[in-house]
């Protein structure tokens, strides 16, 4: 009961610890939810969704996988707002958690997706500066190789602390700028 009033919070292996927040709120994690709320229209077009043997090590690391060859799925979409074409993005799932996924799942809020799973208990996110490197992302966005961006890298955990997804995203801030919103 103290985990879901936001009191304390679970790491698996780790202990349960005092969060230092009296009222704690808990803030939407999906995109999709959040873009919703403020009248905008969103929707996915995936353009890859594969199960493959993930060996990148920046992968394993925010997965939080020790072993490598780890299966995940892996979806490739761009994520449309208001029709246009705002964020291409590249999600890894671990099989372990997901058994099954089909281009229905991937083009819905794969958090909540993760949400019918088990609870969300927080979402960490860097978001760095960048330029569209690739021709094909840039074509996808609507944009010149060259352009800047905002790439933002995502990871989605339980409660229990175990990661549930991993992100990596180029962001065209033309239409959709970098906001935060920081509780005191």
């Amino acid at each position: 009961m103290l985990v879901n009033e936001g009191y304390l919070v679970r790491y698996k292996g780790k202990g349960t610890f005092i969060t230092g927040r009296k009222n704690l709120i808990k803030d939407e994690v999906s995109l999709t939810a959040r873009l919703k709320e403020k009248g905008l229209r969103v929707f996915n077009d995936v353009k890859c969704l594969t199960l493959t043997d993930i060996t990148d090590e920046t992968v394993l690391a925010a997965m939080a996988v020790g072993a490598s060859p780890c299966p995940m799925w892996v979806v490739e979409r761009v994520r449309y707002v208001n029709d246009i074409p705002a964020i291409y993005e590249t999600v890894y799932l671990p099989k372990a958690i997901l058994a099954t996924m089909d281009e229905t799942m991937a083009k819905a809020s794969l958090t909540s997706l993760l949400e019918g799973i088990g609870d969300i208990g927080k979402l960490e996110v860097t978001a760095q500066p960048a330029v569209f490197g690739g021709r094909k992302k840039a074509r996808e966005l609507q944009v010149i190789k060259g352009d800047p961006c905002l790439k933002v890298l995502s990871t989605v955990y339980f409660m229990d602390g175990t990661p549930g997804l991993y992100s990596e995203s180029l962001q065209n801030t033309k239409v959709l700028p970098f906001t935060m919103v920081i509780l005191r």
